[in-house]
């Protein structure tokens, strides 16, 4: 039997483990890399937070499906915000509904609602974030129609503040808390909000509106990203460190990709030590704006009807530059926690299943008066590519039990 000499079996594991590290790490260093900043770059992200149980879900492609939408229309649900019913407001394609996800290697079951309820049953949910995380639950609730519908838990705040549902039946409860910065923000100027108005931010203090609320939840969803491209004071204990998109020549700039990180750290670690919060966080990741031809307030639109192809990179990469740091920005900050206990944290890594629908966005087909100046190129329509997202989250769900 040979003798192995217990040092040299050290360095050979010490030195694998060295590798794997920069392997692994070494992308990270750089917030700008071109190889991060790159779908090659992402899928190594993404497959580095990955539970690969069976197979990563989250790389693949769109395939047609003819028969969809197979769980409702804007007619069987009501619950959702006027600005993602599209086909009220008169989109006229419905293309843009049949297709379905389909990963590389496996097959993605579509949603089945009877097992989400087996799953869920006696269990609560609650979204924090911004109203992209409020479109993912009204989709998952219009799904759940099809087998039973919610009570609405009347309550004094407005609508887009909070919302609460509570199955009876199989005691589910479903809440969304309005917190697009996840920290403590002000309004710059109070008085006169507007949709590029700037905020302070205190990047390490959460916000009360949902610092309050979650510990009695079973599952928290976080889901932030479309706030973060306005001009934004930023704090730290208090005082102010910089600013970003400001243009004041007297206060110091801070990288986007810096607060955005900051912000993440502050939530997780707030969630990880509230004391009477035993449920499982989930980072839904930041989603794509497909504006093309300039930025939302600039003439951007998103008039395509068809999805982008997988090696259609430039014109991915060309929008969605400033969207990949912010997304390796939060999944640093998830890794650091998720590896303390991964079972109590979950990733719906979206980024990428989305990036390739510029086609499911409401555009000029929303309620707003100035729908001829502004298009929706940030939320989903229902239904939509967001019912795709919920069939990975329920897939995640599933294998996490």
């Amino acid at each position: 039997m040979p003798i192995f000499n217990s040092s040299k079996i050290f360095i050979v594991i010490s030195t694998a483990w060295l590798v794997l590290i920069y392997i692994f790490i070494h992308p990270f260093f750089d917030p700008f890399s071109q190889d991060l900043l790159s779908w090659k770059g992402l899928e190594r992200i993404s497959t580095f937070f990955t539970i690969k149980k069976d197979c990563d879900i989250f790389q693949g492609k769109w395939i047609q499906d003819p028969t969809a939408p197979h769980y409702y229309t804007n007619l069987t649900c009501s619950i959702m915000d006027e600005q993602t019913n599209c086909m009220r407001w008169g989109r006229p394609d419905t293309d843009f509904m049949k297709w379905r996800w389909k990963p590389d290697g496996c097959d993605l079951p579509p949603f089945d609602p009877t097992m989400f309820f087996d799953l869920m049953q006696g269990k609560s949910m609650v979204f924090i974030g911004d109203s992209l995380g409020r479109n993912q639950m009204h989709s998952l609730i219009c799904i759940l129609s099809k087998v039973a519908r919610p009570e609405k838990i009347e309550n004094n705040f407005h609508r887009r503040e909070f919302q609460s549902y509570w199955y009876p039946e199989y005691n589910i409860t479903f809440a969304t808390y309005f917190s697009p910065f996840l920290v403590k923000a002000e309004a710059v100027d109070p008085d006169h909000i507007t949709l590029d108005s700037p905020f302070k931010l205190y990047l390490d203090e959460p916000d009360d509106t949902w610092l309050n609320a979650v510990e009695s939840f079973d599952y928290v969803i976080v889901a932030v990203g479309a706030w973060f491209f306005r001009p934004n004071w930023y704090y730290e204990n208090n005082q102010l460190v910089g600013c970003n998109f400001c243009e004041d020549k007297n206060i110091s700039d801070v990288s986007l990709y810096y607060a955005f990180k900051y912000v993440f750290r502050t939530t997780f670690q707030t969630l990880q030590d509230l004391p009477n919060y035993t449920g499982t966080t989930v980072l839904s990741t930041i989603t794509p704006q497909h504006f093309e031809n300039g930025a939302w307030k600039d003439g951007g639109v998103c008039n395509r009807r068809n999805q982008f192809r997988i090696n259609e990179t430039q014109p991915l990469l060309n929008l969605h530059q400033e969207i990949l740091g912010l997304h390796k920005s939060q999944l640093e900050e998830f890794q650091k926690m998720a590896e303390e206990n991964i079972q109590r944290y979950l990733l719906l890594d979206n980024i990428r299943v989305l990036s390739l629908r510029p086609d499911g966005h409401p555009s000029i087909y929303n309620p707003k008066k100035d729908i001829k100046k502004y298009y929706d190129c940030v939320h989903w329509c229902l239904p939509g590519p967001m019912d795709n997202v919920n069939d990975l989250f329920l897939y995640l769900l599933k294998r996490n039990k």
